[in-house]
Order: C-alpha cells, then structure tokens, then sequence
C-alpha cells in the first residue's frame, strides 16, 4: 500500500482526466461526432490490454482478476442513466493500490477511460450540463477515498 498522499495526488490527477477530456472535446467540437465509434472502440481496448496485462501481473491471484474481469464488463456494458458505471472504477483503483506494478498501470489506464468519459460529455456548453455530469461521477472519488479509510490497519 502506498501512502495517502500519494494515492490522493494520483486520484486527483485520475479524476481531473474527465476535465481534459472536456477541454480536447470543446476545441475538437466538430470532430466529436464522428469519433463515437472510434472512442467505443478506444473504451474496449483498453479494457481488454488492462485485463490481458492484469492476468500477467496477477497470475496466481484468480479472485482479483475474476473481479476486474466484472467491474469491466460493467463498465462496457452498463447503460448510461442516473448511476455511472465510472463510479464502480473507485473500487479498483483502491484494490489497485495494494500492488505497485498494479496500481501504475490502474492509474494509466483509469486516466485515459477518465478522458475518454470527458469527450463524450455534454453537447452543449451549459454549466448545467458540467456540473451533473461531474457530479454523477464524484462518486468514483468518493469511493476511492473512503475504501482506504474504512480498510485501514489502524
């Protein structure tokens, strides 16, 4: 396990993906709409190179990669409505942070999904918009920093 502060800094860095994704998605307007395809397609593999290299680093760990293998089928599959499936991704970063070569490669990888989410955002440039589409997703925060707190050995 890693100490807080640097699981803090990094959660912060992985959340704030969603804001650069906002930002490529506002100056690319245009673009966005024929890049649907291509950002779905972009979701799948790094869901696929993350468990493909979560098997590698966890072979004799069946349980936690049967979990992984869960949480991104959730993610790919799960309907966008009032819960975001980007908020069961908390849980895995903090299962993430018990394994350093494991929580590198969570925390890559969360970041670019963080970024994809955040060019699929809104359509239109309302504070509204941004601000529950930040909110159905503080919940990815939320979890992340409450695991580690309730899961302490103090």
């Amino acid at each position: 396990m890693i100490d807080f502060l640097s699981y803090f800094l990094i959660l912060a860095v992985t959340f704030l993906g969603l804001l650069v994704g906002i930002i490529v998605a506002e100056l690319s307007a245009e673009e966005k709409e024929p890049l649907k395809k291509h950002i779905r397609f972009s979701r799948i593999l790094i869901f696929v190179v993350f468990d493909v290299l979560l098997l590698y680093l966890t072979l004799n760990q069946w349980l936690l990669f049967l979990f992984i293998i869960i949480v991104s089928l959730i993610f790919l599959f799960f309907k966008h409505s009032s819960f975001s499936p980007y908020n069961v991704l908390g849980i895995l970063f903090y299962v993430g942070s018990h394994f350093i070569e494991f929580f590198v490669l969570t925390s890559v990888l969360l970041f670019l999904i963080s970024v994809l989410e955040g060019i699929q955002c809104c359509p239109k440039r309302n504070r509204k918009e941004y601000l529950v589409f930040f909110g159905k997703r503080i919940l990815f925060v939320l979890i992340a920093l409450i695991l580690p707190l309730a899961f302490s050995n103090v």
